[in-house]
């Protein structure tokens, strides 16, 4: 419903904090979700879903009464959800399912992680299959690659770390225009993103 001749309609923002990291699939996770009214407006009791690429509802939470500390009207809650059942970017959608008024309507953010095998799938490490790397570029600040990987990932690899940051990999030393490598030795190479 619009809202009566003279009232604006208030736009909602939102804020999600606490994502554990790593992002493990198939496990539980608690993350914090905050909103915030455009005219200050007091969201308690509010219901904030969070939903999955598909729509699918996979975590929610009630916006309770005190604004987050140092905030002037940032209402949050606990949110308790599952990780994603495959490792790999993954994107999820915050927002509040509907308030009680004509003056806020129903509105959503998304958010972005990369969820990881558990540690038992790989003892002493994250590992993600996938047909690329689905890191964003400049993303990392460190990198090690194992053997025998397709150029594709090494290069990608490469491309996630930050400039003038390091690459590690087994195997011979690769050729690539966005690496420098410092050293190379018994079947291993240390790098630079240029």
């Amino acid at each position: 419903m619009p809202p009566p001749d003279g009232d604006a309609v208030h736009e909602l923002t939102f804020a999600v904090w606490d994502l554990p990291s790593p992002v493990v699939t198939g496990r539980p996770l608690a993350l914090k979700v905050g909103a915030k009214c455009s005219h200050g407006c007091d969201l308690t009791g509010a219901t904030v879903e969070i939903r999955n690429d598909a729509g699918t509802l996979v975590g929610s939470g009630t916006v309770g009464p005190t604004p987050w500390t140092g905030t002037s009207a940032l209402y949050w809650t606990d949110a308790q959800l599952i990780g994603p059942d495959a490792a790999g970017p993954a994107c999820l959608t915050a927002g509040i399912a509907a308030v009680e008024d004509h003056l806020h309507p129903i509105a959503s953010s998304t958010f972005r992680f990369v969820a990881v095998n558990p540690p038992e799938a790989s003892p002493g490490a994250s590992v993600i299959r996938a047909a690329r790397l689905p890191l964003k570029s400049a993303s990392m600040r460190g990198m090690v690659l194992g053997p025998g990987l397709p150029a594709a990932w090494i290069q990608d690899g490469v491309l996630a770390v930050l400039p003038g940051l390091r690459v590690v990999g087994e195997g011979p030393a690769p050729d690539l225009p966005t690496l420098e490598v410092l050293a190379e030795a018994s079947g291993a190479w240390v790098g630079r993103r240029r």
